[in-house]
């Protein structure tokens, strides 16, 4: 029996609602999330902070990172949380993060932020994967990664480049620490879109069956009542 050719690129993702305001929505937070984290230590020494001193709140952002990824996937995993919700709750830590970093007057501040931001990109960055794998069925999984990942790219090396720009212009770092903030708290208001709808969302598994003669892996698609 002659096999399907496969395509290079699908986009039929772009077909579910849900996949396209996620997407949209990570891709828009992503102009300003990387801002910080290559400006940092600029930044710091700025403030009058060592750049060794400034090195080390990468650590502090590494660790909540990881934390940040572990509870959020701890609570995506308990029934009655929806992880849109907490894919929002997300960019608003991040928005708020960066508000605060404009503010920063010590390296007290910093850490503070350091802790917050790193929590904010475990959990935007985690839920993220959970949402998009659970807004389309089994086999189009690796289509929608992908196809998310080659729309958030580009503007993930663009955001740090034009907070490049406007601080060589503005001399100052702080204008471009609000419009990372602006930023993630539209991403935030624009999921409420998936709320106006309040449609039946699909979620799909992979359910394997077997047969009194043989075991055949088949794919099911589970339609759950959730509302967002």
């Amino acid at each position: 029996m002659e096999q399907p050719k496969r395509r290079l690129l699908d986009f039929s993702p772009l077909k579910e609602r849900m996949f396209v305001v996620l997407t949209f929505c990570h891709t828009l937070n992503n102009l300003g999330h990387g801002t910080p984290r290559l400006h940092l230590v600029k930044f710091s020494e700025d403030l009058n902070v060592s750049a060794d001193a400034a090195m080390r709140l990468f650590v502090y952002i590494g660790i909540t990172t990881f934390i940040g990824r572990l509870l959020s996937g701890f609570l995506c995993n308990i029934p009655c949380v929806n992880p849109v919700y907490v894919f929002m709750f997300g960019l608003i830590i991040d928005g708020s993060s960066q508000i605060y970093l404009s503010q920063a007057k010590a390296y007290t501040d910093l850490i503070v932020f350091s802790f917050l931001y790193g929590m904010a990109d475990g959990v935007v960055f985690g839920t993220f994967y959970i949402c998009i794998l659970n807004s389309v069925e089994t086999s189009r999984k690796a289509a929608a990664f992908g196809l998310s990942a080659l729309c958030y790219a580009p503007i993930i090396a663009t955001g740090p480049a034009l907070a490049g720009f406007m601080t060589d212009h503005l001399h100052s770092y702080i204008p471009s620490f609000i419009l990372g903030a602006v930023v993630a708290y539209t991403a935030a208001a624009l999921l409420l879109i998936l709320l106006c709808y309040k449609k039946q969302t699909q979620r799909f598994e992979a359910v394997e069956e077997n047969d009194d003669h043989e075991s055949v892996d088949r794919k099911d698609e589970i339609l759950e009542e959730t509302y967002l």
